[in-house]
């Protein structure tokens, strides 16, 4: 549910052309330690892209990693 409720918030920071921050380690660090969710995240972020004409950064790949991980914890 977590991921669900994220959405909305992805919407409104792109609408409003904002910048999330975070360490600019996690990136990297995502994208080795879940490489399959991170992987998942970078194509849902492409597909917003070309949705919404809206480009997203690496915050947002981020946040989506985490929650995408996440479900993949629940659902095995």
């Amino acid at each position: 549910m977590s991921l669900v409720r994220h959405i909305p918030f992805t919407i409104h920071t792109l609408n409003n052309a904002e910048k999330v921050q975070e360490p600019q380690k996690f990136p990297t660090l995502f994208k080795h330690q879940y490489p399959l969710s991170y992987n998942l995240s970078s194509k849902l972020i492409e597909l917003i892209h070309h949705t919404f004409k809206k480009q997203l950064f690496d915050p947002q790949a981020v946040y989506l990693t985490m929650h995408l991980q996440s479900l993949h914890k629940k659902l095995k």
